[in-house]
């Protein structure tokens, strides 16, 4: 699972530094997994998805005051 590889990767000697959801949908492990930027300094997401999608989840974000280290970027791929 992505779980896994990204647990797996964060802990080696060079970790990343960003990671890219494309289709990105409702997921939740930005939210979830709030420490791994905490303990990575720099790390970044970026969730791509279509417009409708990413404006929902960003008003559901919003509306329960949930902040995330997401950049969200609007695709029709």
């Amino acid at each position: 699972h992505i779980k896994n590889l990204l647990s797996q990767a964060l802990k080696s000697q060079r970790p990343p530094e960003q990671i890219i959801y494309l289709g990105s949908g409702l997921e939740t492990l930005p939210i979830r997994k709030k420490k791994w930027c905490e303990k990575n300094k720099g790390l970044s997401f970026f969730e791509l998805d279509q417009a409708p999608v990413l404006d929902f989840k960003a008003s559901v974000l919003k509306r329960n005051n949930i902040s995330i280290n997401s950049v969200f970027i609007k695709a029709d791929y």
